[in-house]
Formats: structure tokens, sequence, C-alpha cells
């Protein structure tokens, strides 16, 4: 047998294991509990490599096929749609060319560093990403606008009274059991404020998450996005993360979304799906813990301690030398089953 082939096997075996939508495979599985000791930067900057490695962007078109086919079908005939409810499919089999009652709704906008009208070409890898881009009905689409995402009603009573912070804010709100015809309560103009209905405001927090540790501007057709209080228009001179960020939000909001509103089965498999189209996971499904070392609490990024930088990466790092060292045994092995 040639010397070659032990190797090529061997690294073949590698590449697929860490190729695969498998989250055991994409993830250090002790990183989890060695992440809460480290420092947020250090720990988002991890999770932008493995959000990276395996994404391959699909097309807008594809994007919006895909959504209907699998990511996002309700049923044979239906559609999930973000802020509640369901629509008619319109996209995929028998259902195309009928009248679409959804369109696809950035939940991170366009406007803010995502798509077209903040810089980027139509095949942009943060326009077509799938872990935000998901079926809206086309009116709330619209109300919704480019507002960040708050919690502007009466919380935690949420039963559509405006919150006094936010005097004035348009209802009817969605309260624990129904939406009203514009879906949410929106507050404000330049931007303003949007919430979603409760069953879907973990997610909607997850996915941004996603994006902010996703895209940092290092990319060609990227910016920098992060999260923030107030919403900001970036981009502006330099390069990469010389660029002025683009800020969307509330964190806070999205923080206390994501800690009230545990990861469902839905959005494992919504997960899960996503991973078989484009190749990449959203870390902040799989484990839920990281949002606080990356974005709260030991995550902060004044509080974010990189002396330490690589610690992280220790089994990992030992995984990679004992395979190397792997590799040259069975290389030492077959040169000398060559010779003899």
């Amino acid at each position: 047998m040639s010397p070659i082939l032990p190797v090529f096997l061997l690294i073949a075996s590698l590449s697929t294991a860490y190729a695969t939508c498998d989250p055991a495979a994409l993830y250090d599985p002790t990183y989890a509990a060695d992440a809460a000791g480290k420092g947020g930067v250090e720990v988002s900057r991890w999770l932008h490599l493995r959000t990276s490695a395996f994404h391959e962007p699909v097309s807008y078109t594809a994007a919006w096929n895909a959504l209907e086919a699998s990511i996002d079908s309700h049923n044979a005939s239906h559609v999930r749609v973000i802020y509640g409810g369901t629509a008619p499919k319109c996209r995929t089999g028998a259902y195309y060319g009928l009248e679409c009652a959804w369109n696809r709704e950035h939940l991170w906008p366009q406007s803010y560093g995502v798509g077209e009208s903040s810089g980027l070409t139509a095949a942009a890898a943060p326009r077509t990403d799938l872990h935000a881009l998901v079926p809206s009905l086309k009116a709330l689409n619209s109300a919704r606008s480019n507002r960040a995402f708050a919690q502007i009603t009466d919380w935690p009573n949420d039963d559509g009274r405006c919150g006094p912070k936010y005097v004035g804010c348009e209802t009817p709100a969605c309260t624990k059991t129904t939406c009203g015809v514009k879906g949410t309560a929106q507050w404000g103009t330049d931007p303003g404020f949007w919430t979603p209905p409760a069953m879907y405001r973990g997610f909607i927090a997850r996915a941004l998450f996603y994006m902010a540790v996703r895209y940092d501007g290092d990319e060609p057709n990227t910016f920098n996005l992060t999260l923030g209080e107030t919403p900001a228009k970036g981009g502006g001179g330099g390069r990469g993360l010389e660029k002025a960020p683009y800020v969307f939000g509330a964190l806070s909001h999205l923080l206390r979304w994501h800690d009230d509103h545990p990861v469902e089965a839905w959005e494992r498999a919504r997960n899960d799906a996503v991973c078989a189209v484009q190749g990449n996971r959203n870390p902040f499904t799989d484990k839920p813990e990281l949002a606080a070392v990356v974005f709260g609490g030991v995550g902060t990024a004044a509080e974010a301690d990189t002396s330490d930088a690589g610690k992280g990466f220790d089994t990992w790092t030992w995984s990679l030398v004992t395979g190397l060292a792997v590799m040259w045994a069975l290389y030492i092995f077959g040169m000398f089953r060559w010779f003899v």
C-alpha cells in the first residue's frame, strides 16, 4: 500500500468530522464550560471562526425557496411567518408561481450593514444568511421597516398597553395569545422600536446574537455588525474592523428575551435545516449559555479578559497535535512497509 494513502484517509476523515452539521463536531465539547472564565472578546472571535468556516452562502432566490421548502415549512401547504401565524406556500413544488402573501424579512435590517441599501451587493452573505432571514407577511414586514427590537409594551403583563417609556406607541400589540391587525406594537419613526410576539422573542434575540459574531467586516462584501442599546449606521472609511460598526439592538432587551424564552424544539430543528442548506449553525441555539459570556456579565467588552487569549483552544490544539502525530506515525509505518 502506498505510504501516502493512510495520511490522505486520515486528513479526509478529520475534514469530514469538522464539516458536519452535528454540533458535537463543530464545538469543542469542553469549551462551553471553559468559556465561562474567558473574556467576551476571545469567545466572540472563536465563535466568529466557527460560524464562518463552513458557511456557503446561497443566492437570494435559493434562500426564498429554502425557507418555504424546509426551513420554515409549517405543513405541506403553508409556511410559518415570523410575527405569528402561517401563509400559503407560493415558491416551491405545485405552489410555485402563485401570488405570495409573504416575503423575506431581514431580522437585522438591510439598511444596517446587511443589504444593498448599505452598499453591499445583492449576493452579499449577510443579506442571504438564513439564520436571520425569515418569512413574514408583507404588511408586517413593511410596518416594522428597519425598527430595532425592544419591549415597548407594559412588561411583564404584555397586554397591549404601552410601557411608560414609550407613551403613544401604536397598538394593538401582540398579547400572550393573539396579535392585532398590525401584528405588533411599534414606537417611533427614526428608527423606533418593534415588539414581536412572545413566542418569537427568544429566537429573534439569538438570531441577532449570531449576526453580531458571524460578521465583523473581515470578509469582502461585509460590514462589522455589533449590538448595543442605540442603533447606529456605520461603514465609512477603512477596511474590516477599522470601519465604524453598524449597531443594532436593543441589546439589554434581547438578553432578557433570550433568558425569558429558552430555545424550543422548533428552533433547534430550524438550526439543523439552515445548516443543511448553508453549512453553518447558530451557536447561541446550540449553546445558549454563551450569550452571557459574549454580550453580558463577563462577556462585556469592558470586562473581557483577553490576557490569556488562546486558552479556550487548548483542547482543539491538543487534538491537532495528536492528529499530526498519528499522521506522522502512519507515514513512517507506510514507508517501512513500502521498503520491506
